[in-house]
């Protein structure tokens, strides 16, 4: 009897210890949106509500300078491998795309993600800025002009702290924060939404980086530290 006692009371203990991996998570979704497709689309849209200025629906992205990869297949490559991480801690991950054709505009996207029912809102891309830059970086609001204060605050709490995570699991320096009104995908959210740009495809060492598997679960580990402090 007291044997059983004991092994009741030392289960009860690792219970408590170790809570389920879906508690931990607090039940919260993550929307990831992994940015562009094979093909893009060129006829306009309105980059923001009640603006009259617009913009194309879509672009292909960029490409790997060494590699040749075209940057909507790293993004999907590193919006799995995130999807993979999170899904470890007990997040629920809802992806905007699986494959490398999804034939919404940046708008529709985002729509998408405000009617997920998904906490937070996390658009992946690359950068094309020259052979020297280098790390990671993340597109904000300028102010809350589009998506009101509340949403733009969270944003820019949310972007800060990924930022920060997937500097230091990389190793890379940050190569800062753009600000800007301009964004179609950041201007229509109606949840916590910023643009991560995971490096520079430009750089021949980060676009082979950026494309092999090894980085992408240390991108993946950035951003689900990111998340997790966001939470917390």
């Amino acid at each position: 009897m007291k044997k059983c006692i004991f092994f009741v009371l030392s289960i009860c203990s690792l219970i408590f210890l170790f809570p389920a991996v879906g508690q931990a998570a607090g039940g919260k979704t993550v929307f990831i949106a992994a940015g562009h497709q094979r093909k893009g689309i060129s006829s306009q849209e309105s980059y923001a509500p009640g603006s009259s200025g617009k913009k194309a629906k879509l672009t292909s992205g960029c490409e790997g300078v060494k590699t040749h990869i075209p940057e909507y297949k790293t993004n999907l490559a590193i919006a799995k491998a995130a999807r993979k991480e999170l899904e470890k801690r007990g997040y629920k991950v809802i992806m905007l795309r699986t494959g490398n054709s999804c034939p919404l505009s940046n708008k529709q996207r985002t729509r998408k993600a405000n009617r997920s029912g998904a906490d937070i809102h996390i658009c992946i891309h690359c950068d094309d800025a020259g052979s020297r830059s280098s790390g990671p970086h993340i597109c904000l609001p300028a102010s809350s002009k589009y998506v009101g204060k509340k949403i733009y605050k969270r944003s820019c709490r949310l972007g800060s702290l990924i930022l920060m995570a997937t500097a230091k699991s990389t190793g890379k320096r940050s190569s800062g924060i753009i600000r800007s009104n301009y964004y179609t995908t950041i201007n229509w959210a109606k949840i916590p939404t910023f643009i991560l740009e995971c490096g520079y495809l430009s750089n021949p060492r980060e676009d082979r980086q950026l494309n092999s598997k090894s980085y992408q679960k240390k991108l993946a580990r950035g951003i689900a530290n990111g998340v997790d402090k966001y939470f917390k």
